[in-house]
């Protein structure tokens, strides 16, 4: 049997189209010049989600795919034939490969199992990932409307998915959903379970910080989490 693959860019390209272009009109009406600045930047990066993503696979979840002008240049030819649809990008696994931050994922599940299945999954569609600038225009109400849909939308697809166990690996992220839903700590298992939300009731949460960049994960901390996904691996088989 071949591996189970859901097509996210076919299931909900045109929603999240739709969202985006939602929250671009809406955004014209702000007058603040620095909030304007940020939505400028908003609606030139579009927005990016997973092409695809397999089921019944780990899932490690960010906060989005970067993209601002420090990187501009270097995330530009890398997504020259990227699958483009409307005002968004879809990405593929060919081209997670040129990208530090999906590489240092791929290192670190190899190193858990090499025949692992995981897959990428961002809590937003959003390409700004400055958690400064996103606080900032939580603020406004047209922003948390548009917020709360990727929220809802990253819900439906874990439901989709049902993931072996959900790796959040951003401390925005996990800000966010400890905020919204409670979770409880599992000694036994060393991991969390989320006791409010049906489709990720049953599965083990691990909160984590990134494996790449200045916030990246010491070397202690990096095999600390290794040994319980592997832990919790093992008694799940």
């Amino acid at each position: 049997m071949g591996k189970q693959i859901i097509n996210l860019q076919d299931e909900y390209s045109d929603y999240l189209n739709e969202i985006f272009n939602e929250l671009v009109e809406a955004s014209k009406k702000c007058t603040e010049p620095d909030i304007m600045s940020i939505f400028k930047e908003i609606e030139e990066a579009g927005f990016a989600y997973e092409q695809t993503i397999k089921k019944n696979s780990i899932i490690w979840v960010g906060i989005g795919c970067a993209f601002n002008n420090k990187n501009k240049k270097e995330a530009s030819s890398g997504e020259e034939d990227l699958l483009k649809d409307g005002k968004g990008i879809f990405i593929d696994d060919k081209h997670k490969e040129k990208f530090q931050y999906y590489q240092s994922i791929s290192k670190f599940f190899s190193e858990i199992e090499q025949e692992q299945e995981y897959s990428t999954l961002d809590l937003t569609s959003l390409r700004i990932t400055d958690q400064d600038k996103i606080k900032k225009i939580l603020k406004m109400d047209f922003f948390v409307k548009y917020f709360n849909k990727n929220i809802d939308l990253f819900k439906k697809v874990i439901q989709q998915v049902k993931p072996k166990m959900i790796i959040i690996g951003n401390a925005f992220v996990r800000d966010e959903l400890q905020n919204r839903y409670i979770f409880e700590f599992n000694e036994k298992r060393h991991c969390w379970f989320c006791k409010d939300i049906l489709p990720i009731k049953d599965i083990p949460v691990f909160f984590t910080s990134m494996l790449s960049g200045q916030r990246a994960l010491d070397i202690g901390s990096r095999e600390l989490l290794k040994s319980v996904v592997k832990y919790n691996l093992k008694i799940s088989k």
